[in-house]
């Protein structure tokens, strides 16, 4: 009967462990060739498969999106909603990069605009000092005029 109880309660206490506390270093070691050990091999790659996507998880925050994530069925809850998860942070990488690429093309352009606006003022100043003084010697030439008649 211990021969069944303390294996199985070994297990039980593993579980609640992972389901409380999210730990998941543990290892069910037995040499068992029976369902329980069966079980117990079963728990384990459950485990494995836990650690695994905790690994992709912190892939994902740590910024790589270049892991890969191969969903071991259609039913692979975890694996497919990272997945879609990277897919979908990908693309809004790619989208901001390019926002980024527009804005910074935008502000080029703004900033093309503003050197020839500086030129078209500076030649437009020069006219005006140029028709100034054509004024002023016309305005003199016939000051002197007047004044010789």
């Amino acid at each position: 009967s211990k021969s069944i109880t303390n294996p199985l309660s070994k297990l039980m206490n593993v579980a609640q462990q992972i389901g409380n506390t999210g730990d998941l270093e543990h290892n069910i070691d037995m040499k068992r060739q029976d369902e329980i050990g069966e079980l117990a091999r079963t728990f384990n790659n459950m485990v494995i498969y836990l650690k695994e996507m905790a690994g992709i998880s912190e892939s994902i925050a740590g910024g790589d999106l270049s892991v890969q994530v191969q969903p071991r069925s259609k039913n692979d809850t975890l694996g497919n909603a990272f997945s879609r998860m990277i897919e979908g942070l990908r693309n809004l990488v790619r989208n901001v990069r390019d926002a980024a690429s527009q804005v910074a093309s935008a502000s080029n352009q703004v900033a093309g605009a503003s050197d020839e606006s500086a030129k078209i003022s500076l030649q437009a100043s020069s006219a005006i000092d140029e028709v100034t003084s054509t004024m002023h010697e016309m305005s003199v030439n016939v000051q002197n005029m007047v004044k010789s008649t």
